[in-house]
Parts: structure tokens; C-alpha cells; sequence
């Protein structure tokens, strides 16, 4: 499945700036393009347990809008090692902090609880208020979390010094698997930086990567090709409303000729033009997974 939707070639360049429909789609299922299901991405739900096991029921948390929300998170999340050694349930596994309206100074703390959450497995931190300044807290967190499976801190302000910070962290992550970092402010440095540590990690295990919207050009297509090598299990990957132009276009498209485990790639809203159209084609042709 290949996105292309809206881009006809020798479309004008246009601003990598979050649209309002982009943005509303991610409310709906964070992660994801304007043609994947929803259900391709993990839920946003606080945590759902095990349904099978009696002694395995989702904790319940305070509504986000109740000041004891936050509190109520890190109980939980500081009381997991202990769950854990007791063998009881009740551990949160997926954390959806999605528009919280979280700021830097909230971090440390969350991050210090995020590093002992034994059993957390998707980390939703969506849609916040969150710069640079607080990615060193959080990447020291993940570093110390060896279970989380999927990160997501898309729509934010997060610019390249905190793709610096994060990229410490995943070159560590031995199971992430699925990473959104759509929508802010990364640039070519900070997203080669984040490509680079998926692709030093052994087996780059990553399958799921949105870069979407965060003004890169055609220097990160070397970055995007490496990895497209590197990780053998990739199947979607989204770089719409980036600025490649037909050069970098042609990097991306030699590397979609041997890329098999490749399901889905957006590039909506990438000025294409006649001569990068072609090449694309061209790898289209012999590329039996992007159908």
C-alpha cells in the first residue's frame, strides 16, 4: 500500500506544517496515515489486562481532567516492580497520556516512574506541550525501561538537540518495534540522528516509524535507505509532507526493490514531479509487497 494521495507532479512544494485534518485523524488513532485502520496501530486506551486472567485487571485511573490523575499514574507505574514480585496483575501495559496537556517540568518525574514501570508496553505521550527540554529526562527513563514496545510523542515541539537525547535511548531499545515522532519539529539532523540509533540497534527490530512533518529533505533519504536495508522487518513507514525532491526520491526508490517486508509508505504530499514519479515506478514494478 503506497500513499500518494493529493501530490500530482510538479506540484509546488508545500509548508510541512500539521494541517488541521492531519492532526485530527492522529486524535483518532495516533500513528497512523489517512488510509491505514486504525486498529494497525496500538489503541488509546489507558490499559486493558488480560481479560483471561482473573488476577490481571486493568487499574483505574482518574479521569485526565482530575487533578489526581497524574498522581494516581505514577502510583502505578512506581508500584509495578512490586506488583511483579508478588505475582499479582493489575500492571499498567499501555499508558495513554496523549493530551494532557503535559509540560517539560511534568518529565522528570514521569520519566523517573517510566525507568521502574516493569510490564509498560506502549507509551503514549501524544499531543503535549514538550520541547527539548525535558528528552533528556525522558530518554534516561526509557533507557532504563526494558519492556515498552512502542513510543509515541508525535505533536510536539521536539526539535533536533532532543532527537539528540532520544536517540541515546533507542540505540538501546532492543524491542521497540513501533515509534511515532510525526509532527514536530526535527529537521533532517534530528530525524538522521533517530535513524541512525534504530538502525545501531542489533536486528533493527523497528516495524512501524512515522517521520511525518518535521521539514526534512533529500539529505534524510540516506538516512530512510540505510534503514530500509538494516531493518528487515519494517512494513510501514511514513515520511509525508516531507521536501524531497527528485534526487532523494530516486535513494528511497533503488532501496524499494529489495525492501520485501515493506506493507506501506506514505509519501502524500512529497513534491514528486515527472522525474521522481519515475523511478518510483520503476521499483514499484518489482516490489511484490507494496500493493
Amino acid at each position: 500500500d503506497i500513499n500518494i494521495d493529493g501530490q500530482y507532479a510538479g506540484e509546488e512544494e508545500q509548508e510541512n506544517v500539521p494541517s488541521a485534518r492531519a492532526r485530527n485523524i492522529r486524535n483518532k488513532a495516533w500513528g497512523t496515515s489517512v488510509d491505514v485502520e486504525p486498529a494497525s496501530w496500538p489503541g488509546r486506551v489507558v490499559d486493558r489486562g488480560d481479560p483471561t486472567d482473573p488476577g490481571d485487571s486493568a487499574p483505574v485511573l482518574p479521569d485526565k481532567r482530575d487533578t489526581r490523575f497524574m498522581d494516581a499514574v505514577l502510583s502505578q507505574l512506581y508500584n509495578a516492580p512490586a506488583l511483579k514480585q508478588a505475582g499479582k496483575g493489575g500492571m499498567l501495559r499501555v499508558l495513554d497520556l496523549s493530551e494532557s496537556n503535559l509540560m517539560d517540568a511534568q518529565i522528570p518525574r514521569l520519566a523517573d516512574a517510566i525507568g521502574q514501570a516493569v510490564g509498560l508496553e506502549v507509551l503514549s505521550l501524544r499531543a503535549n506541550r514538550l520541547s527539548y527540554a525535558s528528552m533528556e529526562d525522558l530518554a534516561g527513563g526509557l533507557s532504563r525501561n526494558d519492556s515498552i514496545t512502542s513510543l509515541d510523542i508525535s505533536q510536539n515541539n521536539v526539535s533536533r538537540e532532543g532527537a539528540d537525547f532520544l536517540s541515546t535511548a533507542l540505540s538501546t531499545r532492543h524491542n521497540l518495534t513501533a515509534l511515532d515522532v510525526s509532527c514536530n519539529l526535527l529537521s533532517d539532523r534530528g530525524c538522521l540522528a533517530i535513524l541512525q540509533a534504530l538502525c545501531t540497534v542489533r536486528g533493527a527490530p523497528i516495524k512501524r516509524l512515522s517521520l511525518s512533518e518535521n521539514g526534512v529533505s533529500d539529505y534524510t533519504c540516506a538516512g530512510l535507505s540505510t534503514l530500509l536495508d538494516e531493518a528487515k522487518h519494517i512494513e510501514y513507514l511514513d515520511v509525508s509532507r516531507s521536501k524531497f525532491h527528485p534526487a532523494g526520491i530516486k535513494v528511497i526508490s533503488d532501496e524499494l526493490l529489495t525492501a520485501m517486508s515493506l506493507r506501506h509508505l506514505s509519501l502524500a504530499h512529497v513534491p514528486l514531479g515527472a522525474d521522481g514519479v519515475a523511478p518510483l515506478a520503476k521499483s514499484l514494478q518489482k516490489n511484490v509487497t507494496l500493493r
